[in-house]
């Protein structure tokens, strides 16, 4: 659909229009992120939620693609090309109250609440500990501060206990106007908290730089110089946000609900979700062949279209159309579950092939197009890295959780699922074998590269992997029976009579297990521990 945007598509049925009937179905779509259980700081982790922002939103055709000149003479409605048929109704949704007000679920009102509880517990103690012959500046503040953090509190406590009552209320409106007070009253006293607490903090640091000037200390009148200009920033946006309190306070108050967190429309236009219906429409197989056609090319090395993003007019022909549809159609009739599909391709005869190949067939059809035995390849970087986990038992299955630190993906036994992909936190290692670009991946590029050895061989995991399989092979009695095992365990095969000697000889008369972890180091590094046969 790309090629759509500037004009008509060359080879494909698709006009200029098609593209952005189709953009007009994500045009209200915008992004949040909602808070968890646990979480204060949604920007330590979060739970983005996808949400239609504009409920009327409309979409201009681009003249030439060109987004600095939409033609707004005529608004493009949201539709599906009609070359691909289907049934496309929208309806418009209505939202659960939490969806339009996540600040109202019962996990974040107590964590809220409770927030501010612990914050006048702080200021109190504070108050309580301060000595009896403290600053009256000082006090005051502290005084200041108890009385914000309080009224913060009751503020909060009232906005929760009218938020869900209905507006045409007489008792609502009581209510609402005395939210508005609190909050008017909270904001004043935070705001006078602040300012006096940053004229204390300047008065002390003129103080602080003086000494430091009469000391000649260039290092501490640095340092107190730029507090000294934070301060008095602060103090700046104290005087400002005390004004517009004592402003707001002399406002007549209204009836009309204004909470403190953002509310977001309780309604969705449903042009998403008829767009997903339609492409999990059995009226709609194209869906199903492409991923089908993926999940072939995952165990097969190619895909049975061999053009991953082009099943178009400009795309190449399947090589087995009847097999592609069968299993597009297997695919819908499991109610699109990709584990039922996996499994009925992993216990197909053709995947259980001998990967050997015959110098006949090899002849005739060196590409394997016809499948006449099991295509090689090598593992994907992040199943390389959860193998070198698996094979030494180290393997973290657990599920869920917060994704892994860049700077420990060496470190961690958590699954590379969990391995955060994108442009600024990409993990070298799986980079190094081929890993998956952050913008698309209709298919993976497979190199081989000098690097990727050193990359094997340099590994923490394999160091850490290669100690834990030599403590468990260097304690077995036959050394014989521990090489066999070691073989069938890392690389899927018996030893071949030579190498099991070579192992044998090298092994030697050692009484430690330090030969045992470099023979493992060599059978991790060995071609066929990240091949697929």
């Amino acid at each position: 659909m790309g090629c759509s945007k500037c004009h008509d598509h060359m080879y494909d049925p698709f006009p200029q229009t098609d593209y952005y009937s189709m953009r007009a179905i994500f045009e209200p779509y915008q992004v949040r992120t909602d808070r968890v259980p646990g979480e204060l700081d949604v920007m330590k982790a979060g739970l983005p939620r996808a949400y239609d922002a504009s409920l009327t939103a409309k979409t201009y055709l681009f003249d030439r693609g060109d987004e600095r000149f939409p033609n707004k003479e005529q608004a493009i409605p949201p539709a599906i090309p009609a070359a691909l048929g289907g049934d496309f109704t929208i309806k418009e949704i209505p939202l659960p109250e939490v969806a339009a007000k996540p600040w109202n679920r019962d996990f974040v009102r107590k964590e809220r609440i409770d927030e501010r509880t612990e914050a006048v517990a702080t200021a109190k103690k504070e108050l309580t500990d301060l000595p009896k012959d403290a600053d009256a500046e000082k006090r005051k503040e502290l005084e200041l501060h108890l009385a914000a953090m309080q009224a913060k509190c009751d503020a909060l406590e009232a906005e929760y206990a009218v938020a869900g009552e209905k507006p045409s209320s007489d008792e609502w409106k009581a209510e609402a106007t005395s939210v508005f007070e609190a909050q008017r009253k909270a904001a004043k006293l935070e705001a006078e908290w602040k300012s006096l607490a940053a004229q204390n903090k300047i008065a002390k640091l003129e103080s602080d730089l003086a000494a430091a000037k009469k000391e000649k200390d260039s290092g501490k009148i640095s340092t107190m110089s730029k507090a000294l200009s934070k301060a008095k920033t602060d103090l700046t946006t104290a005087k400002k946000d005390l004004t517009a309190a004592e402003k707001k306070m002399a406002e007549k108050v209204t009836t009309k609900f204004e909470p403190t967190e953002k509310t977001y429309p309780d309604k969705s236009t449903g042009r998403r979700t008829a767009f997903a219906k339609w492409l999990g429409s059995k009226e709609n197989p194209l869906t199903a062949r492409v991923a089908a056609n993926h999940i072939w090319k995952r165990h097969f090395e190619h895909g049975i279209v061999p053009t991953m993003n082009e099943f178009g007019a400009n795309g190449r022909e399947p090589s087995h159309p009847a097999l592609l549809d069968w299993l597009a159609a297997e695919f819908m009739t499991n109610d699109w579950s990709i584990k039922a599909l996996h499994k009925e391709i992993v216990l197909s005869a053709t995947y259980r092939m001998e990967s050997t190949p015959e110098s006949g067939n090899l002849e005739k059809d060196p590409d394997n197009i016809y499948l006449w035995r099991m295509p090689t390849r090598r593992m994907e970087g992040e199943i390389v890295r959860d193998n070198l986990l698996w094979v030494a038992g180290r393997l973290d299955t657990a599920m869920g959780g917060p994704d892994i630190p860049n700077d420990e993906a060496q470190s961690s036994t958590r699954r590379s699922i969990y391995l955060r992909h994108a442009h600024e936190k990409l993990v070298e290692f799986v980079q190094i074998f081929d890993g998956p670009k952050v913008s698309e991946c209709y298919a993976r590029e497979e190199s081989i590269q000098p690097h990727q050895a050193l990359a094997l061989h340099n590994s923490p995991l394999t160091v850490a992997a290669a100690e834990k399989l030599a403590e468990d092979f260097s304690h077995k009695e036959n050394d014989q029976a521990a090489i066999e095992q070691a073989f069938l365990q890392l690389i899927g095969r018996h030893p071949r009579e030579e190498e099991a000697q070579l192992c044998l000889d090298f092994l030697g008369e050692s009484e430690t297990n330090r030969d045992w972890q470099r023979l493992m180091n060599v059978l991790l590094n060995h071609h066929e521990f990240v091949t697929v046969r």
